[in-house]
């Protein structure tokens, strides 16, 4: 956003003020698009270069954009791809002619692994997720607030630090429950492209997307993921350092730093499969007072009843009117390290169980 402002500056004024500078001639810029053959026999590693000091890049290649001098991109895909070139000059922006490469192989590696299986359901695949409202066993609400920095380790080894999870049922103020429609889709189908449909934005978006699987995060062009419309003007980097916090066959977290005068903070967006969603059926739970049917038949049933430990939340702390104190337990994943708690207390526990 400070680039395009800064860039907006510099368009509206030029005219007006002569000390910004001239504005380069085509000939005077060198941006260079090379295929590096050596990496990739397809051409699927592209090397992008700018060798004119004194300007910003813009490059913009299909499935993402850069400002950097020099940049590294791997198309996964055959096909021919466009990647329209720009500077930013003192005295304003100049644009090159696009260039078209054609890439003859593809090569999956760029686009394997689990974090884009989870997500997209792989390749040739696609997979739609939704905001979770606090229905389906896994969140509370679609939102929650982190520390500012909170990274996907600290999530997985129990030192993240949350400062709130409303439930949405409390706090129905955080996104309308028209959005409960929208979704966004994340496709492997020929390219990274990410799809929306937003129900109080009043748009459907087609845009791409890049993940990055040693960093952990996420970064769309000509999308966005879901969120509230009234959270948009308080975070400026909706597109890119979007962190992804927990990723599953179900569930999905990611969180987009806040930039508005409220302060430095962490939104984390809570998401479920849609299959989830549409295939979820909520459990019967017995009154937590017993004061439901018969006790016995609770337990045992007519003959005999056999329980097993819950191998996702096997157990927790709650106060006396039954509210869990370690309300960010909703999966193995999130429990806390210190517990000490690991898939062989787990095991052979078929026979019984102590929570209803």
């Amino acid at each position: 956003m400070a680039l395009v402002a800064g860039m907006t500056l510099v368009t509206s004024c030029v005219d007006d003020n002569k000390e910004l500078g001239s504005v380069l001639t085509k000939d005077q810029i060198e941006l260079q698009v090379t295929q590096d053959f050596a990496t990739d026999p397809g051409g699927n590693t592209v090397i992008l270069k700018n060798n004119t000091p004194g300007t910003v890049s813009m490059w913009d290649y299909g499935t993402g954009r850069s400002t950097r001098m020099q940049d590294t991109i791997h198309f996964a895909f055959k096909g021919d791809y466009i990647i329209k070139r720009s500077v930013v000059t003192a005295g304003g922006i100049v644009d090159l002619d696009p260039v078209t490469i054609s890439v003859t192989e593809n090569n999956l590696s760029y686009v394997s692994g689990e974090l884009w299986t989870l997500l997209t359901g792989g390749v040739g695949h696609e997979k739609t997720w939704v905001l979770d409202y606090g229905k389906h066993g896994i969140f509370d609400g679609p939102l929650s607030y982190y520390e500012p920095q909170t990274t996907w380790t600290e999530m997985h080894n129990g030192t993240a630090k949350l400062g709130w999870a409303p439930a949405w049922a409390d706090n129905q103020w955080i996104i309308p429950e028209a959005d409960k429609a929208s979704t966004m889709t994340f496709s492997l189908i020929g390219g990274p492209f990410l799809k929306t449909h937003k129900v109080t934005e009043g748009v459907d978006e087609s845009g791409s997307y890049f993940l990055d699987i040693t960093g952990r995060t996420l970064t769309t062009t000509d999308a966005t993921i879901l969120r509230s419309a009234s959270f948009i003007p308080n975070a400026s980097n909706w597109n890119s350092n979007l962190v992804i916090l927990s990723l599953t066959e179900d569930q999905l977290q990611v969180g987009v730093r806040r930039t508005n005068n409220e302060g430095d903070y962490l939104y984390v967006w809570n998401y479920i499969s849609k299959e989830y969603a549409d295939n979820y059926v909520p459990p019967v739970v017995p009154d937590p007072n017993f004061n439901f049917k018969n006790q016995l038949d609770i337990l045992a049933g007519t003959t005999s009843k056999t329980w097993r430990l819950d191998t996702q939340v096997p157990f927790n702390w709650s106060d006396l009117s039954g509210k869990m104190l370690n309300e960010k337990w909703v999966s193995r994943a999130t429990i806390d390290s210190w517990t000490g708690f690991d898939d062989a207390d787990v095991e052979g526990f078929d026979a019984f169980n102590h929570i209803l």
